[in-house]
């Protein structure tokens, strides 16, 4: 049976996956304008009562009272909102379009590229921003600053518009999706080979086997936090205990499957106490998770290089450059 407490650290591994591969940087991006609107807001207090700061009078002048503001931002916003959703949309459907003729994969490698992560959270910030200076602007706050940077922030995202437009674009071309996935695959494999430094390819076969762990819950198998591993073994079998896993990151464990053995020095006995701590701190190492992780398994890319080459050369598609490029 799946334990209760394998409930909260699959959403707990959800998120993070979630933040890992796209909503970090756009999360960050928007709270990056939230802040700066909050400093603009406090630069915008030297206009309450009338009062011009010194040197800023023209800009003033330029951009008019509170109705005029309000009317500008209004525009601003709605105009913001409207082309990030059209320009959202088509860039979707192209990666839709690309999906189709390769597969699953180039959404992945989309939404794992930090530009376009930027670019989403740079325009979905900029409308909060937008949103913001519109609701400060009162009788007695005249937004002037706040609106003079929603302009230059809103020009500067209508001409990066044209460059995220060419790059998605040129991220759709099956060259670039296999080149960024190869890289991928290079960075995990970094990742595999510090786990495989640390750790034996054959358990100590003469050591008898203490206990044998099976899987408590299913799922992909996405990382090994050996670290905590090493402190319960250092802690309570120090030289005398090892664990044998028998299985690998990237795999998928269903209920019951077998899991990993503690294996102890012939003589030794566990007592209670320190075998359900070994037992519980290993489990414990364990993360699982409904998908497979890129960054952490370097098999998870070479397959879907394999899936992305079988199928540009499979007689539905009749493609055989990604399959050479694959090669």
């Amino acid at each position: 049976m799946t334990t209760i407490t394998s409930v909260p650290r699959r959403f707990l591994n959800a998120v993070r996956r979630s933040f890992r591969q796209f909503l970090a940087l756009p999360l960050a991006t928007v709270a990056g304008f939230v802040a700066l609107n909050a400093l603009v807001y406090i630069a915008d207090r030297s206009w309450s009562g009338g009062q011009a700061p010194a040197g800023f009078s023209w800009l003033g002048e330029l951009l008019g009272d509170s109705a005029a503001l309000g009317s500008l931002l209004t525009t601003v916003a709605s105009s913001i909102i409207t082309v990030t959703s059209i320009t959202f949309s088509l860039l979707l459907l192209a990666v839709q379009q690309g999906a189709a003729a390769l597969t699953a994969q180039v959404t992945d490698q989309f939404m794992a590229r930090r530009t376009n992560q930027f670019y989403f959270g740079y325009f979905v910030g900029l409308s909060v921003f937008v949103l913001m200076t519109l609701v400060t602007n009162t009788g007695f706050h005249r937004p002037v600053f706040g609106t003079t940077l929603a302009l230059l922030l809103t020009t500067s995202a209508l001409c990066l518009i044209i460059v995220m437009i060419y790059n998605t674009i040129d991220q759709m071309r099956p060259a670039q999706i296999i080149q960024f996935i190869h890289g991928r695959v290079l960075n995990a494999r970094r990742v595999d080979l510090r786990l495989l430094s640390a750790t034996r390819r054959t358990p100590r076969q003469e050591w008898p086997i203490a206990v044998s762990i099976r899987s408590r819950e299913a799922g992909y198998v996405v990382g090994l936090d050996l670290a905590r591993i090493g402190k319960v073994v250092e802690r309570h079998g120090r030289g005398t205990v090892e664990i044998e896993f028998d299985t690998t990151v990237g795999e998928y464990r269903a209920v019951q499957d077998p899991l990993f053995k503690v294996r102890c020095q012939p003589g030794v006995v566990l007592d209670a106490d320190a075998r359900t701590s070994i037992i519980d701190e290993t489990l414990a190492a364990l993360a699982y998770d409904d998908g497979r992780d890129l960054n952490h398994d370097a098999t998870y890319g070479l397959h879907q290089l394999s899936t992305i080459a079988w199928t540009s050369i499979s007689t539905s598609k009749s493609n055989p450059s990604p399959g050479i490029l694959v090669v």
